[in-house]
Formats: structure tokens, sequence, C-alpha cells
């Protein structure tokens, strides 16, 4: 089995795919796909072998996936992402084919030309948000992988002449075919420096969505029917219905929205044991009860080493607060725990374990806004690690004043990547049931005058104290007007550095550092003269 040359962008090289294509199908690999999918399949790419998990993908194999699941639940959605990673990640197959669902775009009025410069509309439906976080999984993974992968949004599969949103299996296998071999180029320049052999610079784009309809019926074909993907439906709908031309061009945009502070607010505090939660529990109990959750027993709380010089350790709020033994990987024990409250602060995650990582800030946070929705909350605060600075090509590290609710760049990195997947689920449920949702984005904490501060926190323009940070939450969760259901909220103290603009904790929550953390940028050979705070 041939292994394909990358370049220096870490793309396929273009002179090898002259003879890669066939070799490509060779190696094709089946996992999930309906039964009546894969005999389609198989019929079009014979040796196609259907897998059951990952361990059987080789390097330069075609992995063609579905990752969708029947009568999904919370832990379904985390499962299918992690398989996802799995996959691109673990195994780094040559090619990946995703297979998707036409319904992400069903909320769309039918008379918009719907392609694939829409963006979905999952809603609170489980098994359109598992496709969603899915597709999501493998386009932030292959902006740091030479993967090749292609997303195919298909309709409901029948063997019959199709209705209005379904797609014959035939005309589902035969894309599906494409997908294994077909390079898509998307930029002209690409595509003559294919014609002339030119194998310098990538050939063409690491990630694509393309729509597989019947053409006729609720979706066009569009970016599907271009060369060289040039996809042709040989099933047509015949059923035809009315689209009146629709008007609205706004629904779908974020509207601002407000919750007062309830006089007896009751906070539940997940993730209390970790070395925010001290900071933060002090910083919620000078206006809000708070119910504190671990799932370490209270006991052993203040006995847990942190890691680096300076970090807080956690504390047992005395009563009317409360502490509680709390798991966020089972649903029972979060909806117990938040019993009363009206408002959750969400901190609990796990950076480096690739299976706690995914059933913690994933699965947990899930459960956690299940919890907010079966209680009526509806001011749910997460925490999480900023996502857009990685660095070049991925995110946006190198660029000067980049906002800190840039869109997120997690690429594959671990704890990035779970903590992306469950904001972005955030955003769409609070959308979706009217919760009014913060999340608040720290990169580095630390204490102005540690001598042990580590070269990499000195040399980072990221930085905000402890307690600092930890009054950002409170503030997060008493103010009252935000500008969407979930904003992003960057929060870091001023520095000199000149990379990035005033940080959203300033604007959105009235908040600024007390901290002055200039120290940590002084040079060494500084001494004497005036200082000016930041």
């Amino acid at each position: 089995m041939l292994s394909p040359p990358v370049d220096a962008q870490g793309s396929v090289t273009m002179a090898f795919h002259a003879g890669f294509e066939e070799e490509l199908r060779m190696g094709v690999k089946l996992w999930g796909l309906e039964p009546e999918l894969v005999a389609a399949v198989q019929a079009r790419v014979p040796g196609a072998q259907v897998i059951e998990d990952e361990c059987s993908i080789e390097p330069a194999d075609v992995v063609v996936h579905d990752p969708r699941r029947s009568d999904p639940t919370r832990w379904d959605t985390m499962l299918a992402c992690r398989d996802v990673w799995r996959i691109l990640v673990d195994r780094a197959p040559a090619r990946y084919v995703q297979l998707s669902t036409m319904h992400l775009l069903d909320r769309y009025d039918p008379g918009w030309m719907i392609t694939e410069r829409f963006a979905p509309l999952p809603g609170d439906d489980p098994a359109l948000l598992i496709a969603h976080l899915a597709e999501l999984t493998s386009r932030e993974i292959t902006r740091a992988r030479p993967i090749e992968a292609c997303v195919l949004r298909l309709g409901d599969l029948v063997d019959h002449e199709p209705g209005w949103d379904e797609l014959h299996l035939d005309d589902a296998a035969a894309a599906i075919a494409t997908a294994t071999s077909v390079t898509l180029v998307d930029e002209p320049v690409q595509a003559a420096a294919l014609a002339r052999g030119d194998d310098h610079g990538p050939l063409g784009t690491r990630w694509r969505v393309l729509h597989i309809t019947n053409g006729s019926g609720r979706y066009p074909v569009a970016t599907a029917g271009d060369e060289p993907f040039s996809y042709a439906p040989q099933h047509p709908c015949s059923e035809r219905r009315p689209r009146p031309r629709p008007t609205m061009i706004d629904t779908h945009w974020p509207q601002p929205v407000s919750r007062a502070l309830p006089e007896d607010d009751a906070v539940v505090l997940y993730g209390a044991g970790g070395a925010l939660g001290g900071p933060a529990s002090e910083a919620l109990a000078q206006r809000s009860r708070v119910v504190q959750c671990d799932a370490l027993d209270p006991a052993e709380w203040t006995t847990v080493r942190q890691e680096g010089s300076g970090v807080p350790t956690a504390i047992r709020l005395p009563a009317p607060h409360e502490q509680r033994v709390c798991d966020v990987r089972d649903p029972e024990q979060v909806l117990a725990a938040s019993e009363g409250a009206t408002s959750i602060v969400s901190m609990g995650v796990v950076r480096h374990d690739p299976v706690l990582a995914w059933e913690v800030n994933l699965a947990g946070l899930l459960h956690i806004i299940d919890a907010a929705r079966a209680r009526g909350i509806r001011r749910l605060v997460t925490c999480g690690p900023a996502l857009s600075l990685r660095q070049h090509p991925i995110g946006y590290h190198e660029d000067r004043w980049v906002p800190g609710d840039a869109p997120p760049r997690p690429g594959d990195h671990l704890y990035s990547l779970t903590q992306f997947l469950a904001q972005e689920a955030l955003r769409v449920l609070a959308e979706e049931w009217d919760i009014s949702a913060c999340i608040v984005l720290f990169t580095g904490f630390s204490v102005p005058d540690d001598p042990d501060a580590s070269e990499f926190l000195r040399r980072s323009e990221f930085q905000v104290n402890w307690h600092d940070g930890a009054r950002a939450v409170a503030a997060a969760v008493a103010v009252e007007e935000l500008p969407s259901s979930a904003p992003t909220v960057e929060v870091r103290a001023r520095g000199p550095h000149g990379w990035r603009p005033q940080c959203g904790a300033e604007r959105l929550l009235g908040w600024r550092a007390e901290a002055d953390m200039s120290p940590m940028w002084w040079h060494p050979d500084a001494s004497g003269g005036d200082t000016v705070s930041s």
C-alpha cells in the first residue's frame, strides 16, 4: 500500500495523485454505514471493507464513516465525535469521507436556494446535533493534519423514486465512490497547476462539504455538481411543492438576551475542587448562595496539590453554602445537584486524558445544559481555554488585533477541541432554549510577583491573576444583558504588548483586572523609577 508524500504545508503533493487514485480504492474502509448503503457502495468500489472500529485502518486507507446514531443520547454525541477523533488522529488515513444529513438545513425557508454556503441549523434535535458536531470535529482536525476530508450531506435514503427530501441509494453510492478518489480543487490557480503537473503547494482544500441531493426536490445540486466532483443525480424527484418567495433574512442572526439576577440567587458550581474553584467560590458567595460540586469528596479538596507556584487550593464555604459530590459524566447526579439553583457555573475540565477529556469536557457540559433546561435555569456560565491562539497556520497567534471572540481554531489539540465542541453545543442549545449563557475564556493564570513563574508565562501576553479571573466569573453570573445567547468573553489583564484589543470581559461584563501584572513582563535589569499600572 502506498503512503502519500506530503509537501511543506502537510498536503498530499500533486504529482502523486495521478497514480494514487486506484491505490486509494484498494484500501477503502466502511464504518457505520447502513447495510443497504454498504451493498450499493461495494458494487461501485470493489474490495471496500466493512469495519467495526478504527483499529484496522491503515495510513494509506480511505475511510468512509457515518458517525450518526439512531435515538442518540448525550453520551452518543460524545462517542460520535470521539470516533472521528480516533480515526483522524490515532489512525491518520490518507482520506476521510464523512456522511452527514441534509436535515441540518431544513429550518431554512424552502424559498431560498440552499447551497453549501448556508450555515447548519441543528436546533435541539439530538441526531442533528451529532451530525453538526461530528462535521466540526473533522473540520478542525484536518486544519492540523495532512488528511483530505470530504463531508457528504445526504438526503433520506430510499430504493425507489425519491420524494421531496429523499435520495436514491444508487446516487448516494455514486457520490461516495467519487469522494474516495477525486481530489477537490477549488481554486483556478491550483487547477492550472494540476494540469501542468506542478507538485508545489496544496492540491485542494483539506475539508469540504458537499450536498448530495436528488436535485429537483427540496434542495438543488450546487457545489457538488462542479468539476471535478461533477455529481449528477440519476434518480430525480418528480414531486413539486410551492416555494413562496421568502422575505425575512435576519431570522437566524443572534439576538441580545437579558436576565435579571434574582435577589435570592443560588449558584451551583461544578468543578469547585479545582484551582479556580476556590477563588470563584469566594467571589460568587459575596452575592449568592453557592452549591459547590466536584467529583472529588469535599474532604479531599484542600489536600489536592495543584501544579505551579502560587496556584490556589479549593475551599469549603461555610453554611448556608453546600458541598456535594457530583460527577458530571452522570446526568442524574448533575440534575440532582442543580435543584433549587437559579444560576450554573461549569469549570470542571480534563486536559490530557484521551478518554476523560471527551467524557467530562463534552458529555459533561451537555448534561449540565440539559439540567439547566429541566430546572428552568436561565444563566449558565462555562469556563474554558482561549481557542484562537494556536500558531500559524491553524490559529491567529501571529495575527495582530484579533478579538477574543474570533472564530475558534482548536485544531487537533485534545483539550481545545473538546472544549470547542462543548461550547458550540452550548451556543446551539442556548439559542433554542432561551438560556442566557456566557462562555468565559482564559489563557494563563499567574501571580504578578511570583519569582517561580515559568519562562513560558513570562513571555505570554495573556495573563490574569487567579482572583481577578474569579471576579470575572462572578461578573458573568451577575450581568443582566448579553449580546447573544452564548457570547464568548475573553478574560485577561492589560499588557504592554500591543497585540490584542480590549478584552471582552471589560466590554461586556464591566470587569477590569485589579492586580498589576506588569512585573511579569519587566526586563531582568529593570529597576527603580516610577511604574505605571495598566
